[in-house]
């Protein structure tokens, strides 16, 4: 079981530590918010839709080296024909 904490200060976004599966298979999780002076504590179920992934196996690569998207000579982060 993978578990991460996050501090929360104030109304937005907040993300949880990265996960990376390790095999493929049905991953489910749970989000909760444990309360303050004026919001109620909330959990989502662990089968809710939007708690849900399944992560498939990885198609082996089985041919020619691929092209790089990068033109000889050109640099990767620099409009083309900008100054090195």
């Amino acid at each position: 079981m993978f578990t991460t904490s996050v501090d929360v200060d104030g109304n937005g976004r907040y993300r949880s530590d990265a996960f990376r599966p390790r095999v493929p298979g049905a991953y489910r999780w749970v989000a909760s918010y444990s309360g303050d002076d004026g919001n109620e504590a909330v959990r989502t179920s662990c089968d809710d839709e939007d708690e849900r992934v399944v992560v498939k196996k990885k198609k082996p690569y089985g041919g020619k080296p691929r092209p790089s998207p990068v033109p000889p000579g050109e640099h990767p982060h620099r409009p083309q024909g900008h100054p090195a």
